[in-house]
């Protein structure tokens, strides 16, 4: 069965092709895909034999990171000056050093009536009343009535 073109490119299909560029059921939509996520423009109108010829002088980056594991929890995930300036560095991206970070995360869950663990931020609060609308009058109608 043929894919359907223009759908987006998967992880587990990039990881794949990481493993081997040259299999036959990668699209032509797909090598496309993969240019660009490495900073490169689309190659309009190519056979695939010349995007796997461009593909091949590229190098091609990893998706799996050290700081994106299966025991992470979304709770305890920061990242210390170190562990920045070392993807900095493999991005090579040294051109402002980090001397600092600050650290974004959601607030401890809470557990709501029904004892289920619920995040602040999620919590349905009572909703705003409905304001009934108003007839709006037109300039029309405004002379009429002071005629």
């Amino acid at each position: 069965m043929r894919k359907k073109t223009g759908a987006k490119i998967q992880l587990h299909d990039y990881e794949v092709f990481l493993e081997n560029p040259y299999r036959l059921d990668c699209t032509n939509d797909h090598l496309n895909q993969i240019i660009q996520m490495h900073g490169f423009i689309k190659l309009h109108k190519r056979r695939k034999e010349e995007l796997l010829e461009a593909l091949s002088t590229i190098d091609l980056m990893h998706p799996p990171r050290s700081t994106l594991n299966e025991g992470s929890s979304p709770y305890d995930s920061s990242l210390t000056i170190d562990e920045v300036n070392k993807d900095l560095e493999a991005l090579e991206w040294q051109e402002c050093p980090v001397q600092s970070l600050q650290t974004l995360g959601p607030s401890i869950p809470t557990i709501d009536a029904a004892g289920n663990d619920v995040s602040p931020a999620f919590k349905i609060t009572a909703k705003k009343p409905r304001t009934k609308r108003r007839k709006t009058r037109r300039i029309s109608d405004l002379s009429r009535r002071f005629a």
